[in-house]
């Protein structure tokens, strides 16, 4: 047996080609080596391989250790939690339903934030701190780098010292795609602008020619745009007569907005 104690329970016993890739890593961590790659194809039991390895980490290597697993989608996440129930999940807000204003644990901080009040027993608050303390914590791509970008303290006081990436060539897409943004009509309508200022945009738009004046565009006009609508809808959730639709829609624009910046 490759284990002397089973620390989470593997449910069924390990193939060869998974046993083969422990030993590999095994070898590397042993020789100094701090990162590693495995190309293993669909089907070989990747998830079912990550556990195995957390379990021999845990038994030779530091007992104490904390771990962060990555997959590139929900479903994923899905998949980890059904066949390993003891790995504590996080998605975004948007995953979590606010029973408060019957919307998402997004669009309900955000109006929250618009009304100055807070939610008892937010879903996602809950998940949240469940998952700061779990010593497997396993989120998606996107979620992570979000985190990382506006939350760093948090991923700090989790003190994690291994991480476990699954479908790895997918992440700098992921990062890159996070950190970019497309100003097209679509995605104007999205941030709430109206048609009269999509078409402004779009008129400003036909004279940036160069990165440098791109940089202008954005400095100088779109960024000033952007926050004074963020604060005109801000100011509009807040408003007592609106209907619960316009609410949910409103934040999101809010939240559309708030990314953006």
């Amino acid at each position: 047996m490759y284990d002397k104690k089973i620390i989470y329970n593997l449910k069924y016993e390990p193939r060869d080609v998974q046993i083969e890739a422990l030993e590999f890593i095994k070898y590397q961590i042993r020789h100094g080596k701090k990162y590693m790659m495995i190309n293993s194809p669909t089907g070989t039991g990747k998830s079912f391989f990550a556990v195995m390895f957390i379990n021999w980490y845990l038994n030779h290597i530091n007992p104490d250790a904390r771990f962060d697993m990555l997959t590139n989608s929900k479903i994923l996440q899905n998949q980890y939690v059904r066949e390993f129930p003891f790995i504590q999940s996080l998605k975004g807000r948007n995953s979590y339903t606010c029973h408060t204003y019957n919307c998402s644990c997004q669009e309900g901080k955000e109006m929250n934030k618009a009304l100055k009040r807070t939610c008892d027993n937010c879903p996602y608050d809950a998940a949240f701190s469940s998952w700061i303390l779990s010593d497997v914590a396993l989120t998606n791509f996107h979620l992570f780098d979000t985190l990382h970008l506006f939350l760093p303290g948090h991923l700090d006081n989790k003190k994690s010292n291994v991480l476990i990436i699954d479908e790895a060539h997918d992440f700098e897409s992921v990062l890159c795609d996070f950190i970019s943004m497309k100003i097209s009509e679509r995605s104007l309508k999205l941030l709430g602008f109206n048609d009269v200022k999509i078409h402004h945009i779009g008129e400003r738009l036909k004279n940036v020619r160069t990165v440098l004046k791109f940089i202008d565009f954005i400095n100088d006009y779109f960024m000033d745009e952007m926050t004074q609508l963020l604060e005109n809808l801000k100011t509009l959730l807040s408003n007592p007569r609106i209907t619960q639709p316009e609410k949910i829609r409103v934040s999101k624009n809010v939240t559309n907005l708030e990314g953006t910046i």
